[in-house]
């Protein structure tokens, strides 16, 4: 199994070999090759759909799901493009060979581009690239005669298990595709798988660029598939939202040529399904944000998420979609350092029991690993009451007076996951995520670049066990920092409010 470059030219009469005129549409992704056979996505066409190449999503659209189709609309776009793979250095001669459409990431990007049809700047081209995302291309080398059972045994070797989330995982790619592959072929980035949707489609925090669609997505410990990249760059109300969406290529064969399933998967280090069982979504009036469990019937989240608790009120929802109600016992005021919130869950006069988060003990340091966990929008929205979890490191611990007050990582954070609990690798809380970074001058915003509040540090935990010994809300106040420098830092940048 090889990462290819593909090359897809409609104007074949205009185009040199390895020579492309400037008015000869072309576009270019990446595929995984197995034998003479190469598995892209249909990002392959994505420049076609930006011409409003009507006569494509024709066939798309009209295409069954789940089935080969390898006549009439295979026979037309053959007879209408040019497509060319490299696998080394030199470009030579494709077919498609047929097309399927799978159904679950149709549901998917249905859903996906559902919500983003609600925000600003959505257009055609975007709703006509959903139809693109779920479709799959199985192409050959030219003049070779297509082996429908040489393709069964190749998959079988390709598809052997399910991605889980928390898997350490790899993408070698080619960014830009056609585009000097000489320089950029093979390029590596890693990161764990994020979130699932139906076992079919994931994200991944593993960082892509244009051009890496069809690139392999490989575990990091034995370098076994795992998917295929469909959409490397993805907006939502003017954000960018740092993940990779993939499929899982067990999923997409096993749909298509009917394998067995019900393969034993493997344990993961950070064990998600008890991440999810501490982590809450946090709802007050129209704010939305995430919340998480630091003992018996005690939250922790954002000041900014709980701000309107005094005009709404507070609920939150769990991994099974039971939905509380909630009491704010402490909320810092917005233009304060450390924006904390302290909510309290029970049913009458009794807390609810539950799992929750330990403290870290150990002090982090630049350069640790650590995970985000939270209701990333909008993918919140798609797959319900799972949280997102991204990977990272610590980009920076910033100190005054030799006290923490604040950590800088580059996991990739959204509107949903302020709140959200920032964690070491051994699953231990460091500290409460806030916000990413946002140039106010330009709208831009940054992902990657994102800050928490530290609460491993002596003021946090000696502020949170005098309120679980003695039930006063005023023993939080010590969660305020008047410190000037600590303002001046924290004043850099002001909370992102979460939002759906």
């Amino acid at each position: 199994m090889d990462c290819c470059v593909l090359r897809i030219c409609r104007d074949k009469k205009s185009k040199k070999r390895d020579n492309l005129e400037e008015d000869v549409l072309t576009d270019s992704c990446c595929g995984i090759a197995f034998g003479n056979y190469v598995l892209a996505p249909g990002a392959l066409f994505n420049s076609f759909i930006s011409e409003s190449e009507e006569s494509l999503i024709r066939i798309i659209k009209c295409l069954p799901f789940n089935v080969l189709i390898d006549a009439a609309p295979v026979q037309e776009l053959n007879g209408a493009l040019e497509i060319e793979m490299c696998l080394h250095e030199s470009f030579d001669r494709v077919k498609i060979c047929f097309l399927f459409r799978n159904r679950t990431v149709h549901s998917f990007f249905t859903r996906l581009y559902g919500q983003l049809k609600t925000f600003d700047g959505f257009d055609s081209c975007e709703d006509n690239a959903a139809n693109l995302n779920e479709l799959f291309v199985v192409l050959k080398r030219d003049q070779l005669h297509t082996d429908y059972n040489a393709i069964l045994r190749e998959a079988q070797e390709l598809a052997d298990q399910e991605p889980v989330v928390g898997d350490r995982v790899e993408i070698i790619s080619t960014p830009f595709g056609h585009v000097m592959p000489e320089v950029f072929r093979n390029s590596h980035s890693r990161g764990i798988v994020s979130n699932a949707y139906q076992d079919c489609v994931y994200l991944t925090d593993a960082k892509t660029v244009i051009g890496c669609e069809g690139a392999p997505v490989r575990l990091s410990r034995n370098k076994r598939l795992r998917g295929l990249v469909l959409v490397t760059v993805a907006w939502s109300n003017g954000e960018w939202l740092g993940f990779t969406i993939f499929a899982s290529v067990q999923r997409i064969v096993n749909d298509l040529l009917h394998l067995p399933s019900g393969i034993d998967r493997p344990l993961v280090p950070i064990q998600p399904p008890l991440i999810y069982d501490r982590v809450y979504r946090i709802e007050c009036g129209t704010e939305r944000g995430t919340g998480f469990a630091v003992g018996d019937g005690l939250l922790l989240t954002c000041g900014h998420v709980v701000a309107g608790h005094s005009q709404n009120a507070s609920f939150c929802t769990n991994r099974f979609g039971h939905r509380f109600k909630t009491d704010v016992i402490y909320a810092n005021q917005t233009s304060a350092p450390f924006d904390l919130g302290v909510l309290t869950l029970s049913v009458g006069e009794e807390l609810i029991t539950s799992p929750f988060f330990r403290f870290a003990n150990l002090t982090p340091r630049k350069g640790d690993d650590v995970f985000t966990v939270g209701f990333a929008s909008p993918f919140d929205t798609i797959i319900t009451n799972t949280p997102t979890i991204s990977s990272g490191i610590i980009s920076k611990v910033l100190t005054v007076n030799d006290e923490p007050v604040m950590i800088i990582s580059d996991c990739p954070v959204q509107s949903g996951v302020s709140g959200g609990p920032l964690l070491n690798a051994a699953g231990d809380i460091i500290g409460v995520v806030t916000s990413h970074l946002q140039d106010r001058g330009t709208s831009t915003h940054y992902p990657n670049i994102n800050f928490s509040v530290p609460v491993y540090c002596n003021r946090v935990r000696r502020a949170l066990t005098a309120y679980a010994d003695s039930k006063e809300a005023r023993v939080l106040l010590d969660l305020i920092s008047a410190d000037s420098e600590t303002m001046r830092l924290w004043a850099m940048h002001g909370p992102l409010k979460s939002r759906l």
